[in-house]
């Protein structure tokens, strides 16, 4: 299941490979805008809306007078570009230590997450949160559905927290997980001894303790995470560089 990209997002992501492969390196200029246009197959309207993705993305600068920048993306790049670089490989660094970091990540964030909802939760709104994982145990053979619906409980349950910083963070990081639910779900299958975990940990909550709703889910990710990292690094592989082009 591939997600729809309008054409100016394919255009910029056209552009983020080039500059991701060293085509155009920091500090070079893009062609000019008629020509990079054509050269592209796309009118300039489309080249100027790839364009402003491409800044927000702090991967170049429109300079007036002189043109487009490509800036040093290593320095100044922001979260966006993730799903590019997992899909490229991660150009200049391995694949399998960027994985088991942004693993261990997850963890951490999680891990503060479940703190967050013991501490500050409202026991009385746990129903909720239940029944999120209720749903969740009817998709559990649609690695699809299943890891866009963890990621949805993941904020529902920052939400339970009630702390509106971390929510809006987690909102605003959101976006990334769906592009790399995009790539990688197809090959990663539900544990399945998910939802058990789910209901365990939210017990925990319940009670305030969040030391064993923490152990509960540090025991849980870090053999889910083991089965996951063998399988994404895969991609080193001709199998898995096919399956990153379908």
């Amino acid at each position: 299941m591939t997600k729809s990209y309008t054409q100016a997002q394919l255009i910029a992501q056209t552009i983020i490979q080039s500059i991701l492969e060293k085509k155009y390196t920091p500090g070079s200029y893009l062609p000019a805008e008629r020509d990079f246009a054509k050269n592209l197959g796309v009118n300039r309207g489309t080249l100027r809306e790839a364009l402003r993705i491409l800044e927000s993305m702090k991967i170049i600068a429109i300079k007036r007078g002189k043109g487009i920048e490509v800036m040093d993306y290593k320095s100044q790049g922001t979260i966006d570009l993730l799903p590019h670089f997992l899909k490229l490989g991660c150009p200049g660094m391995d694949f399998k230590v960027v994985v088991t970091e942004l693993l261990t990540m997850r963890r951490t964030i999680v891990q503060e997450i479940i703190r967050l909802a013991a501490c500050h939760g409202d026991p009385a709104k746990m129903g909720t949160l239940r029944k999120e994982v209720e749903a969740i145990s009817r998709h559990m053979t649609e690695p699809m559905s299943f890891a866009k619906m963890d990621l949805i409980f993941l904020q529902k349950l920052t939400q339970f927290s009630g702390i509106l910083p971390v929510i809006w963070l987690y909102n605003t990081l959101m976006n990334i997980p769906e592009e790399i639910i995009t790539l990688f779900a197809d090959l990663v299958p539900a544990p399945a001894n998910y939802c058990e975990v789910c209901m365990e940990i939210l017990q925990s909550i319940e009670r305030r303790n969040y030391q064993e709703a923490q152990r509960v889910y540090r025991e849980y990710s870090e053999t889910h995470d083991h089965q996951m990292l063998s399988l994404l690094t895969s991609f080193g592989t001709p199998a898995g560089d096919e399956f990153l082009k379908g």
